[in-house]
């Protein structure tokens, strides 16, 4: 059964922890450990060096998860900004609505979805040609969400 909101903290977390990773290059610094090599001059180097602090977060559907995920962002010191396709005016104090998928792309360093799925991608060519370079773009939600193609070009 569907019981909606029922996972919304564990997605959340699971967002959060992909985020970290994305973030700090954890993978590709494990791997290379575990190869015996210890590139910290690298790492350091190409790693954000400010963090997530004071950067924007990209809520692409606001839902359960999407909420979540937002509230958590306050730890990490993050302007939240939301796209919904039924809201239009910010539930908060905390987030700002923006008014297209464009204009999230264009402004967020980091893009999480949780958007339910309609059938069509949600997110084709044009939302992903609006990324920042070097954002972190996370899809917790179906993979229908999103035009696979549009994201690899």
């Amino acid at each position: 059964a569907n019981c909606a909101g029922a996972n919304a903290v564990a997605v959340a977390e699971l967002t959060w922890g992909l985020v970290l990773a994305c973030d700090r290059r954890i993978t590709a610094q494990d791997r290379d450990l575990k190869a015996g090599r210890w590139r910290k001059g690298f790492y350091a180097a190409s790693t954000r060096r400010n963090g997530l602090r004071g950067r924007t977060l990209g809520v692409v559907g606001y839902g359960s998860i999407g909420q979540t995920v937002a509230k958590m962002a306050a730890a990490f010191g993050m302007k939240v900004q939301i796209w919904s396709r039924s809201l239009k005016t910010a539930p908060s104090s905390d987030v700002e609505v923006c008014s297209s998928l464009g204009e999230l792309a264009a402004t967020s360093d980091v893009i999480t979805v949780h958007a339910a799925s309609s059938g069509a991608p949600l997110l084709g060519a044009e939302f992903f040609q609006a990324v920042r370079q070097g954002a972190i773009f996370i899809n917790t939600a179906r993979g229908s969400v999103v035009d696979e193609e549009a994201l690899l070009q």
